[in-house]
């Protein structure tokens, strides 16, 4: 059980093993994403952010390594408002939004599901979400409603599926996608998709290898054009 990082391993010169070294026993979902920044924090709107970056400033964008979902969001928004920000990076996701919680960088990027609890708490803020329709549920700005030309870009976001390794019996696969669609379709997790905000998918076989690769073509093409010799920070052990 994987999410979509290892679709860009081949192509970034990470692992000769990628999604096409497995079969997709069924791709659950897709979710969306959206810029958080600190409780306290003075940016209100993302172009505050993209404008005091232009200006000189020095914005801390907390993210995780090359490849990662901050990573590659980071590179998208560079390239779409030509603003350059630091990346700090840590050791995944959750530790990323923790540290702006904490007020250890000015912004990152937060899985609705991560940090709808947080949002609801008043301990972060959503100011964009990175989306082309608007969320029931949520009053953030989308991103495109400041930068229209994202929306070229969109939709984008992290999926997640079952997968086994090319080569297992046929009658295997067939019998673990039965199972696992099984609890897809079940009322309870379709709620709970719905209640985190994720867009159900359902895919397997053809059409769950289509859907990773259109993924990766337009990730590439994203990546294609950003100034991917961006600064870094490391944060070893957090």
């Amino acid at each position: 059980m994987n999410a979509e990082n290892p679709t860009l391993y081949k192509l970034l010169g990470y692992s000769d093993v990628d999604y096409d070294d497995f079969e997709c026993v069924l791709l659950a979902a897709t979710e969306i994403v959206g810029v958080i920044v600190p409780a306290d924090s003075k940016w209100k709107t993302f172009t505050e952010i993209v404008d005091a970056a232009k200006s000189g400033q020095e914005i801390v964008a907390a993210t995780t390594n090359v490849g990662g979902m901050p990573w590659t969001l980071t590179a998208m928004l560079g390239n779409v408002t030509g603003a350059s920000f630091i990346q700090e990076w840590y050791a995944g996701d959750m530790a990323a939004r923790d540290a702006v919680v904490n007020g250890k960088a000015d912004f990152t990027f937060c899985k609705l599901q991560m940090g709808r609890e947080m949002f609801r708490d008043g301990k972060l803020k959503f100011i964009s979400l990175i989306h082309n329709e608007k969320v029931e549920g949520w009053d953030v700005p989308l991103i495109t409603d400041e930068y229209p030309a994202f929306a070229e870009n969109l939709p984008w976001g992290p999926f997640y599926g079952v997968f086994v390794k090319k080569g297992t019996a046929p009658d295997v696969v067939a019998k673990w996608r039965e199972e696992f669609l099984k609890a897809y379709n079940s009322g309870a997790f379709r709620k709970y998709l719905a209640d985190i905000k994720m867009t159900p998918l359902g895919l397997g076989g053809e059409d769950a290898a289509k859907f990773i690769h259109d993924w990766q073509a337009r990730t590439l093409a994203i990546l294609s054009k950003a100034n991917l010799n961006m600064n870094f920070r490391f944060n070893v052990g957090e």
